[in-house]
């Protein structure tokens, strides 16, 4: 095995070994913190529905299928970590009348970048590594933690709708919450069954 393969070896075994504990942590401080956390989403999402509000009052914007939360390279690679939260007509990226703002999960990310710098640190003396290398790991390694973005949106969705004004947009009778990457393929996480007019 070359050094090339022995130094991503090494640094796949100790990222790997980073995630599970790492859950479990962020699981319980879920716990801890779920009230807050779903406070900063209901803002996030009041913001967003009264973007949508005022859009529909102009006519430009039809009724909405999606609530799409998008993860983004360019936030992991500079670090200011945001999720994406658009609200879609049935055809999605195509939605003429854009409708979006920025929620973030500090927290999360802590654990990712202290994870990748230790991971440097290991290769530390084997001289200069590209900036770009590390770059690619931290954004494969983000990706091992959007089961708990999901979990976390799964946990706080059905209070966030209540309390928000999500309800006062004009939606489609079926109105689905999307996880997935910006302008990528997504999940459904949560299907809401209520077409509101208002």
């Amino acid at each position: 095995m070359n050094k090339k393969k022995e130094m991503l070896k090494q640094v796949e075994e100790f990222l790997l070994s980073r995630i599970e504990p790492n859950l479990e942590k962020l699981e319980k401080y879920l716990e801890e913190n779920k009230d807050v956390i779903a406070k900063d989403f209901i803002e996030k999402l009041n913001a967003l529905s009264e973007l949508g509000i005022i859009q529909q009052r102009a006519e430009v914007k039809e009724p909405i299928k999606y609530l799409y939360i998008s993860y983004l390279r360019s936030s992991i690679l500079t670090e200011s970590y945001e999720f994406r939260l658009d609200l879609f007509n049935d055809i999605i990226w195509l939605d003429k009348e854009e409708t979006a703002v920025y929620w973030t999960l500090e927290f999360m990310f802590q654990y990712i970048e202290q994870d990748v710098n230790d991971a440097k640190e290991l290769l530390r003396n084997e001289g200069p590594i590209p900036k770009f290398y590390f770059e690619e790991i931290k954004y494969i390694y983000s990706q091992c933690y959007f089961p708990f973005v999901i979990l976390v949106v799964d946990k706080i969705i059905e209070e966030a709708m209540a309390k928000s004004n999500f309800y006062r947009l004009v939606t489609a009778e079926s109105c689905k919450v999307l996880f997935g990457g910006y302008m990528e393929q997504a999940e459904i996480i949560q299907t809401i069954n209520r077409g509101v007019q208002v």
